[in-house]
């Protein structure tokens, strides 16, 4: 019987979580077993190199510690001399044995119990015999068929290939630990302590990691007196595993004499010291690199968060509703304490405020120098961290003339600590401003991306809602907002797709879902059914088109066969009759572009039985999914990078990632030398080739490069001609006219610079 997907998972899992070679090969006898019913026990010799003999190193059904007294040298092997090392079942093992191992051998085997069958598997790895998977039978020598063979076959270079990793792996954790025991010129704290967690001695890199002298660590309790609480494995269980001579490896937190927190990545191994058993533990400072996959994990939830928050704010084609969502998702991000939207008329008169959550009880009419009418004047989001007793904004915030504005007093009284605000722009001119709010200093600063997004969205989302209802109002303003629109906008006819559902539902179909599993061709026929009445120019740009006609032309390109799950659903929606319906989906482009869209559609009034008219929109989700693969990318990236010390690749790495998210000719990473006072220059490529580049004076009035590093500040310039430097650049060769360069900080110290940079604006 082939192994079944209940089994393959097991075996995965298994294999996943194994940290030590027997571990593994304990996992893969496993599932060998499962495979072959009728053997009673089993076990997996691998060859020890270095001593040219086979060893066993894991057993079922028999005693392993007996069994790991007995090796056999490398072509001594009843499967090598007499089978040739194929599979096979062979009888009778030990009769066989007895001719070419000596006497000892056998009778320790022997005394383990008899062996009538053997189904014997050789483990071929990297074209090199590695070792023997055996399947035993006490009793019956006809236990095993030609059938249980070629099972086994079938996984052999998967459990071989599993188990050649754990031989390296085990070879590599072996130099590791010969190379940490240079104790003390290892960078990695080192400690050796007693079983019961006291220090015996510790090298100087634990000195510097934890603030205590040598001295006064020794004596203490690593566990009680260094570490901050227990790891994720208990110290019990790690001893356990130490008694079976496995290295263990985990993650915990600890805290240093100043009482700061830190986390380490430990990896513990037994070992004798002054003729007693003790522990050597390595263990290496990963506070930045925990911080760093927190934040990845933070940025790619919100990314996720954000696609989610498109799909339900283009759902919505009412303006509370989507500020109502749109609140909604800014708390659940945030945790704010207040957030609200104020809506402005074309005069910039204040419409609406609206607040489902509540907000500051602020005055309606806004004041001549407040937030509000600074960003509703220069379209400009906003930022506070701390408001201070008397009023004064950290960090400040200055008109365009200069004047330091002032929180409004209202908010002082709410207990307003910290707040964002940012413009919400409709057809490109402030219509609203969304705020949030939260009674904690500096709380909101880590989500200000993420809401500038959102708040993004929400301007597309208001936009649309505003363009329903003014369609509802009036069809000669229909036609101009229908036109200016920047999200795709189509007419379409669904009249019949309704009638041909109203006949299946005459003809006796209940389930439609169902049915449409039965009859997938459906699919195809009623999107066939479909008319388009009429799209909107941003449609065109969006798939690549010139002309409706063109567009009409290539509808089947345009839709392919991916959208057929996302029809599904629309047909189940119109089977409902529902009169909105909002879903994600594959498009492409008259180019052959994936698009990810959301669609969303809405019956139009008057068409609520036939469907003759139906305002659909379509938004391009592609940069959202692309960052997020990005992100996700990057987080890959920055792991590899942390396990790496070869600094020029660190560095290729970090290039060609960044060239999968930024489109640039040149690009250069310098170092900061604050004792010469100058940037050192470690890579630099221009259009695609390797360069040399001087150093340059660490001085921030002579080059804008210098300026970042002092600074500490990014500078992003799209067009250096349009948007001045902050010193002047002395172009040599093809001149600059993109450029961006962004502190490199550790430690909260400016190390270095990364800069990329285009010939083009």
């Amino acid at each position: 019987m082939a192994a079944s997907t209940a089994q393959v998972l097991e075996f995965l899992g298994r294999v996943s979580q194994a940290r030590a070679l027997p571990d593994l090969a304990e996992a893969v006898l496993d599932f060998a077993l499962k495979l072959t019913p009728k053997a009673q026990a089993g076990s997996v010799l691998l060859l020890n190199e270095f001593l040219g003999r086979y060893e066993f190193v894991a057993a079922r059904g028999w005693d392993l510690q007996k069994l790991r007294t007995v090796s056999f040298p490398k072509d001594q092997l009843v499967q090598h001399r007499v089978y040739g090392d194929r599979p096979t079942v062979i009888r009778h093992i030990l009769e066989l044995d007895r001719a070419l191992w000596d006497p000892e051998v056998v009778e320790k085997l022997q005394e383990l119990g008899p062996v009538a069958a053997t189904l014997t598997l050789p483990l071929w790895a990297e074209n090199q015999l590695i070792g023997y998977l055996n399947l035993d039978h006490p009793h019956d020598p006809e236990a095993f068929t030609e059938e249980d063979i070629q099972r086994l076959v079938a996984y052999q270079p998967v459990l071989a290939g599993l188990l050649q990793l754990g031989r390296r792996l085990a070879e590599l954790e072996e130099n590791t630990a010969l190379f940490r025991l240079l104790f003390e010129r290892l960078a990695d704290a080192v400690y050796i302590t007693a079983f019961d967690g006291r220090i015996l001695e510790a090298n100087p890199a634990a000195e510097r990691q934890t603030g205590y002298s040598r001295e006064e660590l020794l004596g203490k309790n690593i566990m009680r007196d260094i570490a901050a609480e227990e790891p994720a494995i208990t110290y019990e269980r790690v001893n356990e595993r130490l008694a079976r001579g496995e290295t263990v490896v985990f993650q915990e937190k600890k805290r240093r004499k100043d009482g700061t927190f830190f986390w380490t990545e430990c990896a513990v191994v037994q070992f004798t010291y002054k003729g007693q058993p003790a522990t050597l533990s390595v263990n290496r400072d990963i506070t930045e690199r925990k911080r760093l996959e927190e934040e990845l994990a933070r940025r790619v939830d919100e990314l996720s968060a954000l696609n989610e928050a498109a799909a339900l704010l283009a759902s919505q084609l009412e303006r509370k509703k989507v500020v109502q969502t749109l609140v909604d998702l800014a708390r659940r991000l945030t945790g704010a304490d207040y957030a609200n939207v104020i809506l402005f008329d074309e005069a910039g008169n204040v419409l609406e405020t609206i607040d489902p959550l509540g907000a500051p009880p602020l005055p309606l009419r806004m004041r001549p120098r407040g937030l509000t009418r600074h960003i509703l004047s220069t379209g400009t989001p906003v930022l506070v961290e701390d408001i201070s007793p008397d009023g004064r904004l950290i960090p400040e915030v200055r008109t365009p003339e200069g004047q330091v504005l002032l929180a409004n007093p209202a908010l002082l009284e709410s207990g307003i600590r910290s707040l964002v605000g940012f413009p919400i722009l409709i057809r490109g001119k402030v219509r609203g401003v969304f705020y949030v709010h939260s009674k904690r200093p500096g709380a909101l600063k880590p989500f200000v991306d993420p809401l500038s997004l959102l708040a993004n969205h929400a301007a597309v989302a208001l936009e649309n809602a505003e363009l329903y209802e003014e369609l509802r109002q009036s069809e000669a303003r229909y036609r101009s907002l229908f036109e200016e629109s920047p999200v795709s906008l189509w007419i379409e006819d669904f009249s019949e797709v309704k009638t041909r559902l109203e006949d299946l539902r005459r003809a006796g179909v209940r389930d439609l879902r169902a049915y449409l599993g039965e009859h997938p061709e459906l699919l195809s026929e009623t999107l066939g059914l479909l008319r388009v009445v009429e799209v909107n120019p941003a449609t065109l740009r969006l798939y690549e088109v010139t002309t409706p006609a063109e567009l009409q032309r290539h509808l089947p390109t345009l839709i392919p066969d991916e959208v057929l799950p996302l029809w599904r659903e629309e047909l189940i929606a119109i089977w409902e009759g529902k009169q909105e319906f909002s879903g994600r989906g594959i498009n492409r482009t008259a180019r052959d572009r994936r698009l990810h869209i959301l669609l969303s559609w809405r019956v139009l009034p008057g068409h609520e039985e036939d469907y003759a008219r139906v305002l659909v929109s379509i938004m391009d989700l592609t940069p959202q999914v692309e960052a997020e693969e990005a992100l996700r990318r990057v987080n890959a990236a920055l792991t590899t990078l942390a396990s790496s010390l070869d600094l020029p690749a660190v560095l290729a790495l970090i290039h060609e990632e960044a060239r999968k998210l930024l489109d640039f000719e040149a690009f250069f990473v310098m170092r900061v030398d604050r004792r010469h006072k100058k940037l050192v220059p470690l890579w630099a490529m221009e259009e695609g080739r390797r360069v040399e580049l001087p150093e340059l004076p660490l001085d921030s009035e002579q080059t804008s490069t210098a300026w970042v590093a002092v600074h500490g500040t990014p500078l992003f310039l799209g067009d250096v001609e349009r948007t001045p430097p902050p010193v002047p650049f002395r172009q040599v060769g093809r001149p600059i006219r993109a450029w961006a360069c962004v502190p490199l900080v550790a430690q909260g110290e400016v190390i270095g610079v990364l800069s990329a940079q285009s010939f083009e604006p």
